[in-house]
């Protein structure tokens, strides 16, 4: 193995912790593709403990950016909803639908969502 392994491995592992630690959900992405250097790692060094711990690192990774992932849709629906001009406009898209005169609303929720984090 070359001498810049390790430094690629210490550089991609600590960027993706400083992402998770800086609250950016990609933090968790990068570490789990660190994952996969790792792996490389372990096979052609050899060192097979290397191998369960880039399993276990990735398992975890992957979960919290799953996990974070769905954190951050809740907290921008929770944002939505508090919001009184998105419930206006929410109400005002059901009545279209009820009166008929609109059957998509994907449409209309891509707008406001657009709208809500352009503002």
């Amino acid at each position: 193995m070359t001498w810049w392994w390790s430094w690629l491995l210490a550089i991609v592992g600590i960027t993706g912790i400083f992402l998770a630690g800086s609250k950016h959900k990609s933090g968790w992405a990068v570490g789990l593709g660190a994952q996969a250097l790792w792996l490389a790692y372990a096979v052609v060094t050899r060192q097979w403990g290397f191998l369960v711990t880039a399993l276990v690192y990735g398992a975890v990774y992957a979960r919290n950016w799953l996990r974070w992932s769905r954190d951050e849709s809740a907290r921008e629906t929770a944002a939505i909803l508090a919001d009184p001009a998105t419930m206006a406009e929410l109400r005002e898209a059901e009545a279209e639908v009820e009166a008929g005169l609109t059957t998509d609303v994907s449409d209309l929720l891509a707008g406001m969502a657009s709208r809500r984090r352009a503002a």
